[in-house]
């Protein structure tokens, strides 16, 4: 039968280094699910878990550090740790507003080559709706489905678990990237291609494509190949292949794709 220890040793073992350091541990990996709960929140979890490492470091070492006599001889060194810990895990919670790690781009109101009949602008505000819906608008900082931390409508660059920004600085973060995007992709189109495939739907499928599969895929893949040779169905068709994450088939990018194959289509 276990006995439990006399009220007096318990009253040391409260003060104690090492029982300090158990119970700020367990208040270290408390903190992440009550930051959630109660502050709507998320932490770092890397940071959490090396925190409270770090005070379980502190409970292993305290069996072995001699202490002073005396109840507030001892509780200033506890209490300091349990301060370290505080304004750690306050950093870490703390919300940080997203600031984009580039110039914001404003879509060009040109043609997007000499002789074309669209601008970048009629494609960048078509690709909006498209990009917003497909991605959906989170302001605050996630998880996508293999594990990259990403915010608003799928912007990963400079994101941190815990950052947050307003709907007003969301769109006009989708509306730079989108531009990004866009002119990334269309430099590994010909001046045939843009002057005469390219139409507004096209364009915006375009966009849509190369931000979610980035420009180095979609410039090098099968789809520029064709459509640069002029097979437009052909090129719309290959558009579908990209429609898996971490190696796997996900309905969510089959739709995408869809969606992307039925604007690339529009007038071809």
């Amino acid at each position: 039968m276990m006995k439990l220890i006399s009220k007096e040793e318990r009253k040391r073992a409260r003060i104690g280094y090492s029982f300090a350091g158990t119970i700020l541990t367990l208040c270290a990996l408390l903190t992440p699910v009550v930051s959630w709960t109660v502050f709507d929140c998320q932490l770092d979890p890397n940071a959490v878990f090396f925190i409270a490492l770090g005070m379980l470091a502190f409970s292993a070492i305290g069996r072995f550090i001699s202490q002073p006599d005396g109840l507030l001889a001892n509780l200033w060194r506890i209490g300091l740790m349990a301060v370290i810990m505080i304004l750690a895990m306050a950093h870490f919670a703390a919300a940080e507003t997203y600031r984009p790690s580039a110039p914001q781009l404003t879509p060009s109101h040109s043609a997007i080559a000499p002789g074309a009949s669209v601008t970048e602008h009629q494609i960048v505000m078509l690709a909006l709706p498209e990009i917003k819906r497909h991605e959906g608008v989170r302001l605050a900082a996630y998880r996508d489905p293999i594990g990259i931390t990403t915010i608003c409508s799928g912007t990963i660059r400079g994101v941190r678990m815990g950052m947050t920004m307003s709907a007003a600085d969301c769109d006009r973060l989708i509306a730079s990237e989108a531009t990004e995007y866009w002119r990334g992709v269309s430099r590994a189109m010909t001046l045939e291609t843009k002057r005469l495939r390219i139409n507004v739907p096209r364009g915006a499928a375009w966009t849509d494509f190369t931000i979610n599969v980035g420009i180095g895929a979609a410039s090098s893949s099968t789809a520029m190949r064709r459509l640069n040779a002029g097979n437009v169905p052909g090129s719309c068709k290959a558009m579908t292949w990209f429609n898996k994450a971490g190696g796997m088939v996900w309905v969510g990018l089959v739709v995408r794709r869809g969606d992307n194959y039925d604007m690339c289509m529009v007038g071809a």
